[in-house]
């Protein structure tokens, strides 16, 4: 029962029905919160007093994190206190709800832990793509409580959002849930599946899925700063030149929300180091992969961002390959894709997509004009998956944990080449 108390304590009380009866279909009014820059649907006969709080459990699957702020709506509550229950037969309370949790750390936002089944879905919500994460119900049982629901998250404007339907059950040792009380759950499980479908941030352009950076005045870009654009079919381009001791030269490279933006730059003298900013706002984007000479980060919104490349401590010559995968989603229902390119100027062509963990990852490439292999790599640690060394036009990787996986197609003879790329993830574990 401690742990229905400590996971009720939002400071969103809606007045759910409390005698178990079946709320009546009514209409859905929209609330909009302009503070997160999202909007979604709820019931017209809820009276909600909306707010977040920070309290431990920010979300329902992770008890405990005290580093987040949570949104309740109660649905329905009802218990069986009418018909005896707790003094001549055993009790039995269930609540339904929808809770919005947000969180400021990013990392394992959407990875499975040991409160989750030990695989994750995928949905999208209003042109979000969502990681669907459900409870393993063992990990919460108790004699006497029951927790079970589904977290859908997504990681947005730099926070781990959690948009979640839950139940809570309090139960005596063999009681059973009267029909009434049935019933009245079906119908805020339905309600709670339809608030959490029209879910929506606001800050997206409508009927897209690309967030746009919030605006706070564009940051200065220097005279003479090269806009980077790419060959057609291209996913690579490499710039060169000669940089000064201390001095910074500048690239402006635009990107797609979500895709990876990757740089590697070599010198002589292997001192540079790299710096993003995006450049509709004054906000560094943090490197997934802290080296002097490497950058790696998923783009959080559809823009424009500027590139540095700070000097050593002589005048030397720089070499920067900047790398911005295509993401591969595959069609509803589907479980494979077929790309078709070519290697413009013989640089590789690169492709990224969503691997579940334990899920298997099948590639075949077959190519014409010349001979070419594949790279694999996860993007969240940059562990070599496959080699291009290994001379590989086929391989089945399967990843421990969830991970964008880049998948490159790489010509072995630095030549431009014709390709077919079938890539292939089965549902499950592998």
């Amino acid at each position: 029962m401690a742990l229905l108390l400590a996971m009720g304590g939002g400071a969103l009380g809606a007045q759910a029905s409390s005698n178990g009866s079946v709320p009546s279909p009514m209409a859905l009014t929209t609330y909009t919160n302009d503070e997160h820059h999202f909007s979604l649907k709820y019931p017209s006969h809820l009276a909600p007093t909306f707010g977040f709080t920070t309290q431990q459990s920010w979300s329902f699957l992770d008890v405990g994190d005290a580093n987040g702020r949570t949104m309740t709506i109660d649905l329905y509550d009802a218990d069986n206190s009418s018909e005896g229950g707790g003094r001549s037969k055993a009790y039995f309370a269930i609540t339904r709800r929808v809770q919005i949790g947000i969180s400021p750390e990013v990392a394992g936002c959407t990875a499975t832990s040991g409160n989750t089944l030990p695989t994750a879905e995928e949905a999208t919500i209003n042109g979000v793509r969502f990681t669907v994460l459900r409870a393993d119900p063992t990990a919460f049982a108790s004699m006497h409580v029951g927790v079970d629901g589904t977290s859908y998250r997504a990681v947005h404007a730099g926070a781990c959002f959690a948009i979640e339907n839950v139940t809570l059950i309090s139960r005596d040792m063999g009681s059973e849930e009267p029909p009434r009380i049935a019933a009245g759950a079906e119908s805020a499980d339905r309600e709670a599946d339809a608030m959490i479908h029209s879910f929506r941030f606001t800050d997206l352009p409508t009927g897209g899925a690309s967030p746009v950076a919030p605006s706070t005045g564009a940051i200065s870009i220097p005279a003479g700063t090269t806009r980077v654009t790419f060959a057609e079919g291209a996913t690579e381009r490499v710039v060169s030149g000669v940089i000064d001791a201390g001095a910074t030269i500048g690239y402006l490279v635009g990107s797609s929300f979500d895709q990876p933006l990757l740089l590697d730059v070599e010198s002589t003298n292997r001192d540079l180091t790299l710096s993003v900013t995006s450049a509709e706002s004054h906000t560094p984007l943090p490197n997934m992969r802290p080296a002097s000479n490497l950058w790696q980060a998923l783009s959080p919104y559809t823009g424009d961002y500027f590139v540095e490349i700070h000097g050593g401590s002589a005048s030397e010559h720089y070499r920067l390959a900047i790398t911005i995968p295509a993401r591969i989603t595959f069609a509803r229902g589907e479980v494979s894709a077929r790309r078709t390119g070519r290697t413009p100027g013989g640089l590789p062509v690169d492709y990224v997509l969503r691997v579940q963990g334990g899920q298997a990852l099948s590639l075949a490439l077959h190519t014409s004009g010349g001979v070419g292999v594949l790279r694999v790599f996860a993007l969240q640690d940059g562990a070599a998956e496959v080699r291009a060394s290994d001379r590989r036009t086929s391989a089945r990787v399967t990843l421990q944990q969830p991970a964008d996986c880049v998948v490159e197609v790489v010509p072995a003879d630095e030549t431009e080449i014709q390709f077919t790329l079938d890539v292939t993830v089965p549902p499950g574990r592998g």
